[in-house]
């Protein structure tokens, strides 16, 4: 998905989804640093959401490293909740915290589907 204004391009946002499975994943969220603060983020994360709805997905999960704050904010404020970590994750040896939102109908639960382990 792309955010855009008459200036291009504002933003953009990566969904994977995998056949046969119940959980989408939100592999990219990014704004144009010009652009932060205006909700784009917000609105491309309930974008993202949508996309999985109509692909009859119950999660969607993501990954972000933990010193962006600025994300990690969003991503709270959108219903997500931490699950996990990756130690050592992202090239600067970083952790990255995991997040899910339960997109279907009921209370926010903790996913009981598998997950992908990494090494």
């Amino acid at each position: 998905m792309v955010a855009q204004s008459d200036n291009g391009i504002t933003g953009v946002a990566v969904v994977l989804f995998r056949a046969n499975s119940r959980i989408a994943r939100l592999y990219s969220l990014a704004v144009a640093p010009k652009h932060t603060g205006r909700g784009i983020a917000s609105a491309l994360l309930a974008a993202a959401e949508k996309m999985a709805r109509a692909r009859r997905c119950q999660w969607l999960r993501l990954e972000v490293h933990e010193k962006n704050h600025g994300a990690i904010k969003v991503y709270r404020k959108g219903g997500y909740r931490e699950f996990g970590r990756h130690p050592r994750y992202y090239q600067d040896r970083g952790d990255a915290l995991r997040f899910e939102k339960r997109l279907g109908r009921g209370r926010s639960e903790p996913c009981s589907c598998p997950t992908a382990r990494f090494s």
